[in-house]
C-alpha cells in the first residue's frame, strides 16, 4: 500500500524558512531598539530610582534626628526668642509657640515697651510753628500737631504722663487735623494707644488714619508717602464719655518700619468742635537699623524695649488668651505642682459676662436662662421679678443681681451648667440679704456628678467647699464686697451650683451680684 506522506506536519524546507524569517525579524527589532536608545533610558531611570531611594533615606534620618531637637515642632520659635527656662518648658508641655501678638497684648511686657518718651514742660522746645512743632532734649524725637487751643493744650501735653492734660485743636478743626510723632530712627510700631475726645458738649464721631510716612515715596509724582497701617473709628463727648480717662488700643500693621507716625483726621461727623489727645503712645521695638525684621527680631526686640532680660511664664500669663491656653493644654497635676499656673487658674474666668441680648429663658421650673452660641445655661431655684432674673448674677455689673422671693427657703439655688466639663479651683461672688436682714447663711459650692445620676441612694451633687456667710447689704455692702472660696478640683463637673443649707435670722431675701468660677477646660 502506497503511503500518504502530506498527511504528516511540515516539510523541512517549510521549518527552514520560517526560522529564517524569524531571524531577519528579530533583527530588524534589536536594531531598532539600540538605535532609539531604549537601553540606555531603562539604565538611566534604574539609576535615578536608586539614588532617589539613596537621598529619601538620608532625608528620612535627618529627620528624625531633628526632631529629638524640636520635639513637638514648636521649640523652634520658642528656643530662638528670649524666654527664661521654665517658661520655654511650659510652652513645649502646652504645644504652643509664641507669637508677636502674645507678647504685644501681655499688659507687663507692653506697658514696659513704649517707644515715645514722657516729657514735662523742661524737656521740649517749640522749633516751629508750621506746621506747630517741639523738639525733645537729648535727640529724643519730635512732636507735631496741625493746630492747638494756645498755650495750656500745646502738642507735647499729648505725651505727658498725665491724662488730666492734653493737646486740643482749634475750635472747628477740618477734617485733616493730626498729632505726629518723628522718632530719631526708625522704629517697628506694633500698636497705638492713645486717649481722645470733642469738646465737652459735642457729641461728634470722627474717623482717623494711624499712618506711616515712608520716604521712598517722598519725591514720587503721585505718590502719597503716608501709609495707612490702621483705621480708627470715634464717637462720643468728653462728659459722655470721660475719653480722657478711656484709654484705646489700636493693632497696626507692622510690615514696615518708620520713623514718623501720625493720626490724620479724614472726616467728621456732627458737632465740628475741638477734639484732642490727652495720650499719644506707640509700643513696639526699635529697630537698629534692620529692615524687614522676622517674627523672631520683632519678639527679641519688644521684648528688649520692655527692658526684660527674659521673658517669665508670670509676665506671659498677664495675657489672658495665651494664659487660657496654656491652662486648658496643661494636666491638673502640672497646674498644681506650679505656683503660678496654680494662681494664673484660680484668676481665669470660666463664666461668660453676659448682657440681656445675650440670653433667653428656656425653662420656669427650674427659672432657667440659655446662653447664645451655646456658651452656657443659668439656673435659679426662684427669683424676684423681671428686675432680678438669674443672669443678672453673671452679667458685668455689681448694682445688677439675681435675688430669691422673699422668706426663701433653705434650699435656694443658683447654678451654672457649661457646654462640656471644667475643672473649677475657686468660686467668685458678691451674695447679700435684703437691706434691714442681718441675717446668716450656709452655703455649698456643688459639682454635679453625672456618673451618680441613676444610682439609688447616691446624690449626684457633691460638696466641693462650703461657706458661711452674714450681714445685711446696708452693713456689709456686700453686693460691692467679692468674696472667693479655693474648690476641691480633682475632678471635672459641667455643672456647679451654690446651694443654700441653712439660714439663720431674719430669712428674707437673698441673691448674687456676681457668680464666677474660675479654673480651666
Amino acid at each position: 500500500m502506497k503511503r500518504n506522506i502530506k498527511e504528516h506536519g511540515i516539510t523541512l524546507i517549510a521549518l527552514v524558512i520560517t526560522i529564517i524569517i524569524l531571524l531577519i525579524l528579530a533583527g530588524i527589532t534589536i536594531s531598532s531598539l539600540t538605535n532609539s536608545g531604549l537601553f540606555d533610558k531603562v539604565k538611566e531611570a534604574k539609576g535615578k530610582w536608586k539614588n532617589a531611594q539613596e537621598e529619601n533615606e538620608i532625608l528620612d534620618k535627618y529627620y528624625k534626628e531633628t526632631q529629638k531637637y524640636l520635639g513637638n515642632g514648636n521649640d523652634d520659635l520658642n528656643a530662638q526668642v528670649s524666654l527664661d527656662s521654665d517658661l520655654r518648658e511650659i510652652l513645649k508641655q502646652a504645644n504652643i509657640e509664641i507669637t508677636l501678638n502674645d507678647i504685644l497684648n501681655a499688659p507687663d511686657v507692653i506697658n514696659n515697651a513704649a517707644l515715645i518718651p514722657r516729657v514735662t514742660s523742661s524737656d521740649v522746645t517749640q522749633t516751629s510753628t508750621s506746621p506747630i512743632t517741639y523738639t525733645i532734649s537729648n535727640n529724643r524725637g519730635i512732636i507735631r500737631v496741625s493746630s492747638q487751643l494756645g498755650s495750656n493744650f500745646e502738642a507735647w501735653n499729648a505725651i505727658d504722663n498725665s491724662n488730666s492734660t492734653c493737646t486740643v485743636s482749634t475750635e472747628g478743626v477740618p477734617n485733616n487735623y493730626y498729632c505726629e510723632f518723628e522718632f530719631p530712627e526708625k522704629v517697628y510700631a506694633f500698636c497705638f494707644k492713645y486717649r481722645f475726645a470733642n469738646g465737652a458738649s459735642a457729641n461728634s464721631t470722627r474717623t482717623f488714619e494711624i499712618q506711616g510716612y515712608n520716604e521712598e515715596k517722598e519725591n514720587i509724582q503721585g505718590e502719597d508717602p503716608w501709609e495707612t497701617l490702621a483705621t480708627e473709628n470715634w464717637s462720643g463727648n468728653y462728659n459722655s464719655d470721660q475719653s480722657m480717662d478711656t484709654p484705646h488700643e489700636v493693632s497696626l500693621n507692622y510690615s514696615k518700619s518708620y520713623k514718623r507716625y501720625r493720626a490724620y483726621v479724614t472726616s467728621v461727623g456732627g458737632q465740628n468742635s475741638y477734639s484732642g489727645f490727652s495720650d499719644f503712645q506707640l509700643y513696639g521695638t526699635l529697630t537698629s537699623g534692620i529692615n524687614n525684621m522676622t517674627e523672631k527680631d520683632k519678639i527679641n526686640g519688644t521684648i528688649a524695649q520692655a527692658n526684660i532680660n527674659k521673658l517669665s511664664l508670670e509676665q506671659i500669663l498677664t495675657n489672658k488668651d495665651i494664659a487660657g491656653r496654656i491652662l486648658d493644654a496643661l494636666s491638673i497635676e502640672t497646674i498644681t505642682n506650679n505656683e503660678t499656673l496654680l494662681n494664673s487658674a484660680k484668676d481665669r474666668e470660666l463664666i461668660p459676662r453676659v448682657t440681656s441680648s445675650d440670653v433667653t429663658q428656656t425653662s420656669t421650673s427650674p427659672i432657667t436662662y440659655t446662653i447664645s452660641n451655646n456658651r452656657g445655661i443659668i439656673r435659679v431655684s426662684s427669683q424676684l421679678g423681671s428686675n432680678f432674673e438669674a443672669w443678672n448674677a453673671i452679667d458685668n455689673s455689681n448694682s445688677t443681681c439675681t435675688v430669691s422671693t422673699e422668706g426663701v427657703p433653705n434650699n435656694y439655688y443658683c447654678e451654672f451648667e457649661f457646654p462640656e466639663k471644667v475643672y473649677a479651683f475657686c468660686f467668685k461672688y458678691r451674695f447679700a440679704n435684703g437691706a434691714s436682714a442681718n441675717s446668716t447663711r450656709t452655703f455649698e459650692i456643688q459639682g454635679y456628678n453625672e456618673e451618680k445620676e441613676n444610682i439609688q441612694g447616691e446624690d449626684p451633687w457633691e460638696t466641693l467647699a462650703t461657706e458661711n456667710w452674714s450681714g445685711n447689704y446696708n452693713s456689709d455692702q456686700s453686693m460691692d464686697t467679692p468674696h472667693e472660696v479655693s474648690l476641691n478640683y480633682s475632678k471635672s463637673y459641667k455643672r456647679y451650683r451654690a446651694y443654700v443649707t441653712s439660714v439663720g435670722g431674719q430669712n428674707s431675701y437673698s441673691g448674687f451680684s456676681d457668680f464666677q468660677l474660675c479654673g480651666k477646660k
